[in-house]
């Protein structure tokens, strides 16, 4: 697995491409010069650690024979405070999902996908509190 990433400005906007040539802009915030024309990394981590959780739970639903309709996610990161790193503390996703699904088949299959299979969330810092709901067909 590889990406490159090249510097767009004079600031600190950059385009990153990966092996298929797929393409995301990264910015910064003002301060530093960003221009709000892309993600900041640390939405990417959530970004990252979203989807490759709905990747696997949409795997692990088919296997079961679930019909799965709809998927959104909702992602909210919280930072510590500090005079230079702000890590994240706890990350708290909340996944609707929509179509003729068993709970408790949706509740185990996420657990799996986020527990067991997801590789970003293996990837971070073990002291980041991650915690997951599911709302299927507007019920949590």
């Amino acid at each position: 697995m590889e990406v490159h990433i090249e510097r767009k400005n004079d600031a600190v906007l950059f385009e990153i491409t990966n092996a298929s040539e797929a393409k995301i802009m990264v910015d910064g915030p003002e301060d530093i010069g960003g221009e709000n024309a892309g993600h900041r990394p640390m939405e990417l981590i959530l970004s990252a650690l979203a989807t490759c959780g709905a990747f696997e739970l949409v795997e692990i639903l088919k296997k079961q024979r679930q019909v799965l309709e709809e998927m959104k996610v909702q992602v909210v990161g919280h930072r510590l405070e500090g005079p230079a790193a702000k890590p994240f503390s706890h990350i708290d996703m909340q996944f609707y999902l929509t179509g003729t699904i068993k709970r408790k088949k949706a509740e185990r299959a996420l657990d799996l996908a986020m527990d067991k299979y997801c590789s970003v969330r293996a990837s971070l810092h073990p002291d980041i509190q991650v915690t997951y709901h599911i709302t299927i067909n507007g019920e949590s």
